[in-house]
């Protein structure tokens, strides 16, 4: 009887050496995959946003700006056309162009050329 406790201890024992000991080699490589040394944060800002009643769009958010001219800027610009130099808003075909808060007032085609004489990078925002 002693003989046959000891042997059932002896089983207990392994039985519990065994299910202490990590047996899943995939959860073993996934918890290694999860050490990290340093985290880096990666956050964009926002190319078009609502503001006062007014769309805004960011030319300097965008990175798919750089090296466009003013008028493809403009074409960007959600609810804006562009077609063959004429600019128009939600449709309408009269535009007000404010460049460092001066109106400008000059017609059709000579804005057209201004637009294009502008650059992406000279840009900071667009207002419809």
């Amino acid at each position: 009887m002693k003989i046959l406790s000891n042997f059932a201890l002896l089983i207990l024992a392994t039985a519990s050496a065994f299910a202490q000991a990590p047996t899943d080699s995939i959860t073993d490589s996934w918890e290694k995959e999860l050490e990290l040394n340093e985290v880096v944060v990666v956050a964009k800002r926002p190319v078009v946003k609502q503001q006062e009643g007014k769309l805004v769009y960011l030319v300097k958010n965008d990175p798919y700006a750089k090296g466009l001219d003013g008028e493809s800027v403009l074409d960007r610009v959600p609810r804006v056309s562009v077609n063959n130099g004429a600019v128009s808003v939600a449709g309408k075909g009269t535009v007000r162009y404010i460049i460092d808060g001066i109106l400008m007032e000059l017609d059709a085609s000579a804005m057209s050329m201004r637009l294009k004489s502008l650059q992406a990078e000279d840009i900071e925002k667009s207002s419809c």
